[in-house]
């Protein structure tokens, strides 16, 4: 089987390729579950950013079972050269998709705005067993972003009728499910990554406080400024840290709000800035509590699943997040602390009456989760 997506391997990362680091993590756990029993072929339409350069087309073996293609690609300089550059992957995705795809073959595709017309000829002309993995409508997405405007109608129907020529889906949410599935074709539930983190710290802070991190964007939609001005509510044996980075702008405006919130407050805040790796994850091991507050009217919350409640899961964290539907409705719904959107004092209660000494164990948890979806996974590309 195929999967068309956005990744690559840390070993050529000169390359820098156009691929998405916010869904490496989700895109790299759903490659071990299809290439689990079956020889999976991701097939990447990614082009170097790098302004010179030319890289060849490669064949990468990813384990035993997966290898990663990539086309040729070259560097370019100019609004022209760029629009060539990316024409130039989208007829290399059609051509490798028409050539090296038998028929009847399974190909997922991780939806992307880029490769919809590629992969529409591709369905139309040739015999293929379509699956659609869909996280969320872009559309919906870029509502929150001041650089796409607010006129995106035409966009989500784009997208919607794109759907319809899946012959099978994967989803975040039975939320997004429902939206987009009106023919009630098969489809898997598949919110993020069910795999409990190696534990590499050991201990938590010694001050004797609650520790909550909020990691994310900085963007005020996603709800960082919740994060900050609930700790004016908080007892003072709590302290929040925000993680995440920005542009300057992003970065003073936050930074302020954190100013300006701890010089009234009882509990602790601090920015941390952005950690990555092993050093992130030592972070959030150490800490007590995720926050995943948003804003619950965001046009993004009925179709998309914030992929941070499942890494605050993974490294063992409660998790205290915006009551909406496509949460609530998940399989990891029920171990959710939930609070009412919009509403500081809501966010700041449930927190205080999280008891940190009592919690569900994380490991069982999503252990049994992952058990659960590999199996739904094999019934879906049979």
């Amino acid at each position: 089987m195929k999967y068309v997506a956005f990744y690559d391997t840390n070993k050529y990362l000169n390359e820098n390729r156009s691929v998405a680091l916010c869904a490496a993590n989700v895109t790299e756990y759903m490659i071990d579950i299809f290439s689990e029993d079956d020889e999976l072929q991701i097939v990447c339409p990614a082009r170097t950013r790098n302004r010179k350069g030319i890289y060849r087309s490669r064949k990468t073996a990813i384990s035993d079972n997966s290898t990663l293609v990539m086309p040729f690609t070259f560097g370019v300089k100019t609004p022209v050269g760029r629009a060539l550059a990316i024409l130039y992957d989208l007829l290399w995705l059609f051509f490798y998709l028409m050539v090296h795809t038998k028929k009847n073959e399974t190909v997922v595709v991780y939806h992307s705005l880029s490769t919809m017309l590629p992969i529409r000829l591709v369905k139309r002309l040739k015999s293929i067993n379509l699956i659609l993995e869909i996280r969320e409508f872009y559309s919906d997405a870029r509502q929150e972003y001041e650089e796409f405007g607010q006129n995106l109608e035409k966009l989500h129907k784009k997208e919607m009728n794109y759907f319809q020529i899946a012959d099978k889906y994967i989803f975040p949410s039975e939320i997004l499910n429902s939206i987009v599935n009106i023919k009630d074709k098969p489809y898997a539930i598949a919110p993020g990554i069910y795999k409990p983190e190696m534990v590499l710290e050991q201990q938590k802070w010694e001050d004797g406080k609650i520790h909550i991190v909020y990691a994310g964007t900085l963007r005020k939609s996603k709800g960082v400024y919740d994060a900050i001005d609930v700790v004016e509510k908080l007892p003072g044996n709590y302290c929040v840290h925000i993680l995440g980075s920005g542009d300057k702008e992003r970065l003073d405006a936050v930074n302020n709000e954190i100013e300006c919130i701890s010089g009234k407050s009882l509990a602790d805040i601090i920015y941390e800035g952005e950690l990555r790796g092993e050093e992130f994850i030592h972070f959030l091991q150490k800490c007590h509590i995720g926050l995943s507050p948003q804003n619950k009217d965001a046009g993004f919350n009925s179709t998309s699943f914030p992929s941070k409640i499942l890494t605050y899961l993974s490294n063992g964290l409660d998790v205290v997040s915006v009551k909406i539907p496509a949460i609530e409705t998940s399989p990891v719904g029920k171990y959710i602390h939930f609070y009412h959107g919009n509403d500081l004092d809501s966010l700041a209660k449930t927190i205080v009456g999280i008891d940190v000494n009592k919690t569900v164990d994380k490991t069982k948890l999503l252990n049994n989760l992952d058990k659960e979806l590999r199996n739904r996974i094999k019934q879906l590309i049979r």
